[in-house]
């Protein structure tokens, strides 16, 4: 069973926290004893979550407003069962990096066939895109998962 999950992204402040809130969010509802966290290939370190994602989830009643961006470290890599990236270059450039680690490592969107694209410093629109992505995505992994 899967019991760590790591959502990666690049600066931790955006996608990452978005879909990591929300799975945490699943998990707990269905009270699947899962740990879930998400970290940076670039990270904000100790940066909060941008505030377009915190109303965005906000106004689906989570709350990521105590998040702290953090980089994602090799021993982050080795502790989760399952690390899921927004885009498929993360994905390759992850496994380049860590062979080891590979058949752990697959994109946010592998079931939908959806890349998670950044929003950070663009329009609501590209946030409320993202946002969209994450979600639906992250009803196919719920399905795979529980």
């Amino acid at each position: 069973m899967l019991e760590k999950i790591t959502i990666v992204c690049v600066g931790n402040i955006c996608r990452s926290p978005m879909a990591a809130g929300l799975l945490e969010t699943r998990a707990r509802q269905l009270r699947k004893p899962m740990q879930v966290a998400s970290a940076g290939l670039d990270a904000l370190e100790g940066h909060s979550p941008d505030p377009v994602c915190c109303e965005l989830l906000r106004d689906e009643n989570i709350d990521i407003s105590d998040h702290q961006a953090r980089q994602l470290r090799p021993e982050i890599l080795r502790e989760s069962d399952l690390i899921l990236v927004m885009e498929s270059w993360q994905k390759t450039a992850l496994q380049s990096r860590h062979p080891e680690c590979r058949g752990k490592i697959f994109t946010l969107g592998h079931w939908t066939g959806l890349e998670v694209e950044d929003p950070y410093r663009r329009s609501r629109a590209e946030y409320l895109a993202a946002w969209r992505k994450i979600k639906m995505s992250i009803d196919s992994w719920s399905e795979k998962l529980w």
